[in-house]
């Protein structure tokens, strides 16, 4: 167990991730120590946004959003095969397919996307069937629609009693720093942000000797990654790491 994941061994955690990719570049240092320590835990991932027309390579655009579901999908199960994590998939279309280009997708009201009522309902049900005692969610740094949809879900009215037991005492879910989109920010506009959403940052947390494991991570999402991600992930690492570490990530209660 570390101070920045309080939970217990046999505890059951859901990592919440917007799309493939989300949860390796933003806690995949977090992942590892979790699923590799004598305390483990009982971790699943569901992933919201599956399907989607985007892609870095360009041949891989050119052949659709059925073959690009299918590359990220493999991506995000070859992931959860390395740290023996279950996996779902919705399956719902990501903002690409929604009519978003990259400037309007960070622009963009969650509360007025027809997508958003489907995905709550959908998270919703998944974590009554689930009953997690932890949920790791995106904090939605960087207001990217996809994000706050699924942010908002977890937040919403509804969703208290899906949490299960851990809901009665408030510190059933943590939030994690969406990255890239951390990265763009600095840390003064992180923290006020989420000083006026009532949340707290947990302590850091040091990530230095599973670092090569999370670039690895990273990497394993070949459809998505770049060496700039990778740089702008180890920049943000860099400057929340904790007293005598060189990385870090960092949890919000």
């Amino acid at each position: 167990m570390t101070k920045a994941a309080p939970w217990r061994s046999g505890d059951r955690v859901l990592l919440l991730s917007p799309h493939p990719d989300d949860v390796a570049y933003s806690i995949g240092g977090l992942i590892a120590i979790a699923t590799r320590t004598a305390h483990a835990v009982d971790v699943s991932l569901l992933t919201v946004f599956s399907r989607s027309a985007w892609a870095l390579p360009k041949e891989l655009r050119r052949r659709g959003p059925a073959a690009i579901e299918a590359v990220r999908t493999a991506e995000d199960a070859a992931f959860c095969s390395a740290y023996a994590i279950a996996h779902v998939a919705l399956g719902f279309p990501d903002s690409s397919l929604a009519g978003y280009d990259e400037e309007a997708e960070r622009r963009a009201d969650p509360g007025t996307d027809p997508r958003a009522p489907a995905v709550a309902a959908a998270i919703a049900e998944h974590l009554r069937v689930a009953a997690p005692d932890w949920i790791l969610c995106p904090a939605a740094i960087g207001d990217h629609v996809d994000h706050r949809i699924v942010h908002d879900a977890v937040v919403g009215t509804g969703i208290a009693d899906a949490r299960g037991r851990a809901a009665a005492d408030g510190a059933s879910i943590l939030f994690y720093e969406d990255i890239p989109y951390a990265a763009w920010s600095s840390l003064t506009e992180i923290d006020a942000r989420a000083s006026a959403a009532g949340l707290r940052a947990e302590p850091a947390l040091a990530i230095d000797g599973v670092l090569a494991a999370k670039v690895q991570g990273m990497w394993g999402y070949a459809s998505q990654t770049s060496g700039v991600t990778v740089e702008e992930m180890m920049m943000h690492a860099a400057r929340v790491a904790p007293p005598g570490a060189a990385y870090g990530e960092r949890l919000w209660r």
